[in-house]
């Protein structure tokens, strides 16, 4: 919901977000940001199974400092996996967030 531009650092995968849109939410609590943020992935390939994912939101309009949230991303693979069937429903997120950006949900 903004505009994302990548760059490799080394073996990093470096994606920076700026110009969010102004009624997008962080989460589904409502937390805000303000029209300075810029939000900094970072993806490392720690294995065949795991990424090391973190990011950074900076935005001296709403927040004191800088902050980072970081986890591993990993695929489960068990030998019975199968790849379900996935339908992509028609403006799914306007259904879901319609509450947060105030429009009204689509048919």
């Amino acid at each position: 919901m903004g505009r994302s531009n990548g760059h490799w650092e080394g073996d990093v995968l470096v994606i920076v977000t700026t110009d969010l849109l102004p009624d997008a939410r962080l989460d589904r609590a409502g937390n805000f940001h303000s029209n300075k943020l810029k939000v900094t992935e970072r993806f490392q390939l720690i294995d065949s199974t795991h990424i090391q994912y973190e990011a950074t939101l900076d935005d001296p309009q709403t927040y004191t400092r800088p902050w980072t949230i970081a986890m591993p991303l990993y695929r489960l693979i068990d030998e019975n996996a199968q790849a379900l069937e996935y339908k992509c429903v028609p403006f799914a997120d306007m259904l879901l967030y319609h509450d947060l950006i105030g429009d009204k949900p689509r048919p």
